[in-house]
This record gives C-alpha cells, sequence and structure tokens, in this order.
C-alpha cells in the first residue's frame, strides 16, 4: 500500500508541473502619454479610462481589452489595451493621461517602466 501512495504523491507531483502557467513575462520598456481619441479598437474612451497601447507584436498576441500592469519606482497602474502601437520599439507602450499620471508626471516625457498583461 504504501508503494502506492509514493507512486501516486510522484504522478500528482510531475502532473501538477507539467500544467503549471507559463512564468510571467515582465516587460521592460518606457511609457510615455497619448490621448486615445481614436483607437484600433474602434473604442473612444474617455480621457479619465486607464487604457494602453502595446507594441504590434504584444497586441496581435492578445487584443482588445486585454490588461496590463504597468509599474514604476513603486507606483503601479492596471490600464485595459485599446490600441496598437505601430511606433513604439519593441517594449515601449503609451497610456492614456488617466493612466500615465498614475506613474509620472506629464513633464518627465518618456519613463522607464516594467509592463506585463495580467
Amino acid at each position: 500500500m504504501r508503494g502506492k501512495t509514493i507512486l501516486g504523491a510522484t504522478l500528482a507531483a510531475v502532473f501538477a508541473v507539467s500544467v503549471a502557467p507559463p512564468a510571467s513575462a515582465i516587460t521592460i520598456g518606457t511609457a510615455g502619454l497619448f490621448v486615445p481619441l481614436v483607437t484600433t479598437c474602434g473604442l473612444l474612451p474617455p480621457l479619465f479610462e486607464d487604457t494602453a497601447s502595446v507594441p504590434a507584436e504584444a497586441f496581435d498576441e492578445h487584443g482588445c481589452g486585454a490588461e496590463i500592469v504597468v509599474e514604476k519606482g513603486g507606483q503601479t497602474v492596471t490600464a485595459k489595451v485599446t490600441n496598437r502601437c505601430l511606433p513604439c520599439a519593441d517594449g515601449d507602450i503609451d497610456l492614456s493621461p488617466g493612466a500615465f499620471n498614475k506613474i509620472a508626471r506629464p513633464d518627465e516625457g518618456r519613463v522607464r517602466v516594467n509592463w506585463d498583461f495580467i
């Protein structure tokens, strides 16, 4: 009976490891300020809504309405993806005024951030 218990525990551990979700891939880049008037998703979000524009590859993978968390110096904001950022370099994002102001001052220009999809 003890052998079955050990085998069962071993199989359970192997199964748990094999179906674990992939590790989060935090992206290091910069964030800029943009005013979302017309978006890829066809949404016209209010200026106070926390929205983001992400690089084309990330947008194509996650699509409209995905959420990202952005961190700068201990300040964080969660923003809804509403736009594909064509001029953004890989890893860079643009944030609506409401989202940007939660992590930085507009006069800072582009700021270094960490961000990830949630």
